[in-house]
């Protein structure tokens, strides 16, 4: 039961060791639409509600833009 609990520790500290060290596992990118062909996108945003933000943002900049919605939002690996 030791033996066990001792490989389960470590795989656990391996793992967590492992997505400390690859920054784009928690980073976020969206895309957000409007009217006709207006978009909006954001890329390697440490949070999807920072990164939905920046979508929008960037799609009701665009000139005639109107009722921007995210239409999606992926982590990125």
């Amino acid at each position: 039961m030791k033996r066990l609990m001792i490989a389960a520790g470590a795989a656990l500290i391996a793992s967590t060791a492992f997505l400390a060290s690859t920054p784009e596992a928690s980073a976020w990118g969206c895309e957000a639409r409007g009217n006709g062909t207006t978009r909006g996108w954001s890329t390697r945003y440490p949070t999807r509600a920072a990164a939905a933000n920046r979508a929008l943002r960037e799609c009701i900049r665009r000139p005639g833009a109107r009722r921007c919605v995210i239409t999606y939002c992926d982590p990125y690996r």
